[in-house]
């Protein structure tokens, strides 16, 4: 899926995604959602971003950082951000703290077989779904039908 959808080429995609992740900070900020992801980004706009994201996180009080390794769980389709870059927005620390921890479980996940690796998968996207605000309700329809 290319992003930002076709509908929306005629658009600035820089000042798109720029805004995106204004938005998402101020979202963060207010207490909307612990985590949000920016849009995936390639390569070559990946330094700007995270230097404006870096300049909006000072500005609302919030913390942002790179990530080149995006999380892939069950509630996304891992095309959408395979080979991408993003920028984590979050309260603060503990919570970037807590996606590390995430992603450090999702990797030990991969050495489990079968039911227990489904059902560790499924929690880790529970979580990963908490940290970014979604109700249960969302996380529960997204294990249904992930997103893009």
């Amino acid at each position: 899926m290319a992003f930002p959808p076709d509908y929306l080429k005629p658009l600035d995609t820089r000042a798109f995604k720029l805004g995106m992740i204004y938005a998402f900070t101020e979202a963060v900020a207010s207490g909307c959602k612990p985590l949000a992801f920016s849009p995936p980004l390639d390569p070559d706009e990946y330094v700007e971003m995270l230097r404006a994201a870096l300049l909006i996180a000072e500005e609302y009080g919030t913390a942002a950082e790179g990530d080149d390794t995006i999380i892939e769980t069950l509630l996304f389709n891992p095309e959408f951000t395979h080979g991408r870059l993003i920028v984590l927005m979050a309260t603060g620390r503990s919570v970037l703290n807590s996606y590390h921890a995430l992603k450090a479980r999702k990797s030990a996940a991969a050495a489990l077989v079968d039911e227990q690796r489904l059902a560790e998968e499924i929690e880790i996207a529970r979580e990963l779904g908490r940290l970014l605000g979604y109700s249960e309700e969302a996380v529960e329809e997204l294990l249904r039908k992930p997103r893009f």
